[in-house]
């Protein structure tokens, strides 16, 4: 899952169109899934993941099962859904979540060559 969540942050950043969403935004969110804990930081325009034992002190999240996760991640679930349908569950307001929507449409990870799981 990592791979996954990693493949769509450089998505986001390699998008100058996209990460003019992120302009003036300061945000972190962990992503929780059953097995890891993922924390990503917006800031200065840019989204990068936070490196293991350093995660910001208030920070929302967002936890589903690994594959509900992967759909929203590929854009082919909208969070909001998932969240209605209680497959996901988050702490985020509903203006982080469309923001978190828009770049999760937005910024579509080409998975097409890559190999990724939804074990971990």
């Amino acid at each position: 899952m990592v791979d996954l969540i990693k493949a769509w942050l450089d998505e986001v950043n390699r998008k100058q169109a996209v990460r003019l969403l992120l302009k003036g935004v300061l945000f972190s969110f962990s992503v929780k899934t059953e097995q890891n804990v993922h924390t990503v930081k917006i800031e200065n325009g840019l989204i990068f993941l936070y490196e293991e034992g350093n995660p910001p002190s208030l920070v929302k999240w967002i936890e589903a099962q690994n594959d509900v996760l992967q759909s929203i991640l590929t854009g082919e679930r909208k969070l909001r859904e998932a969240v209605k349908e209680r497959t996901a569950a988050t702490t985020c307001t509903l203006r982080e979540l469309l923001l978190l929507e828009s770049l999760f449409f937005l910024a579509k990870p080409d998975i097409t060559n890559a190999n990724f799981t939804c074990k971990t």
